[in-house]
């Protein structure tokens, strides 16, 4: 049932309605043209109260079942009020503290080497 209009309240009432006028008209209680009728509207309250849905409902632009509980509706105290942003105040001692850097140490080498030392070459003498 992709769409239903109608409160289960509605379609058991529609179901009982339907099968007792279903009996008249198929019962020979009333006979004629007016039995033809009622067995007409028994079978559309009978299908509408199985199916729940009512085309005169959608026409209306009315329906019984009430809105799902997954979907409630928001209180009117909240959709009346636009939403707030509040900003955090810093703390003071944060005002006052100048920012500091913070360098990144040098990744260390995969091999530790000694540091090797260059000593430079003695000037030749003439």
């Amino acid at each position: 049932m992709a769409f239903v209009n109608e409160a289960v309240w509605d379609r058991v009432v529609r179901i009982v309605v339907g099968a007792v006028i279903l009996y008249l008209g198929f019962g020979g209680v009333v006979t004629g043209a007016l039995g033809i009728v009622l067995i007409v509207i028994g079978f559309l309250l009978l299908l509408t109260g199985i199916f729940g849905y009512s085309p005169v409902y959608t026409i209306l632009k009315c329906k019984t079942k009430k809105v799902e509980a997954a979907q409630p509706a928001p209180a009117p105290e909240e959709e009346s009020r636009p939403e707030e942003r509040v900003e955090p105040e810093p703390a003071p001692e944060e005002e006052s503290r100048p920012e500091e850097r913070v360098e990144p140490e040098p990744a260390p080498e995969e091999e530790s080497r000694p540091e090797e030392r260059v000593e430079p070459e003695p000037a030749p003498e003439e």
